[in-house]
């Protein structure tokens, strides 16, 4: 399992490096491939497999990982972005960039603070959709950034997106 992701990893990082084309992309994402391939038919053969099968086959866990996964799938391409439009776009140096982006993980906190309370006045599924839609002001306040006041939209969407995805995560 170690052996494959660290393979997976390394090739698609060469990918973003080297190109798709290049062999040191794809042979590494090709054996990932095949090594964990091999580890998924060996444990559906072994007697305590790592993930039992009824774990993968459980609606909840299986609502939990995609929640997961649209969460990661939503934030981190958008602050990926914003790092680059701080610094190519605005000039900022990294340290002086790096001071903005607390605010992310200040807002993350302050949402999940306030997520029991919501769960508890919302249920779990509206306080889900309400995290998605902070993620999403978050995300538009990106999409429209004017040079003349770039900072303070950041700042308005970093706490949007990260009071969102602090409640849409507990």
């Amino acid at each position: 399992a170690t052996a494959g992701l660290g393979l997976l990893v390394y090739g698609l990082a060469s990918t973003g490096e080297r190109g798709p084309q290049a062999t040191a992309s794809w042979v590494p994402i090709a054996l990932a491939a095949g090594l964990l391939v091999a580890l998924a038919r060996r444990e559906r053969r072994v007697r305590d497999p790592l993930v039992p099968p009824a774990f993968l086959r459980s609606r909840p866990i299986v609502a939990a990982n995609l929640t997961a996964l649209a969460l990661t799938a939503s934030t981190t391409p958008a602050m990926f972005l914003a790092i680059l439009y701080v610094q190519q776009m605005l000039q900022f140096s990294p340290a002086r960039a790096s001071l903005l982006f607390p605010v992310f993980s200040l807002a993350v906190v302050c949402g999940s603070l306030s997520a029991p309370r919501l769960l508890r006045r919302m249920g779990a599924r509206r306080t889900l959709v309400t995290g998605f839609v902070g993620i999403g002001a978050g995300a538009l306040t990106l999409v429209a950034l004017l040079p003349a006041i770039a900072v303070v939209q950041l700042l308005a969407a970093f706490m949007f997106m990260g009071v969102g995805l602090g409640v849409a995560s507990v």
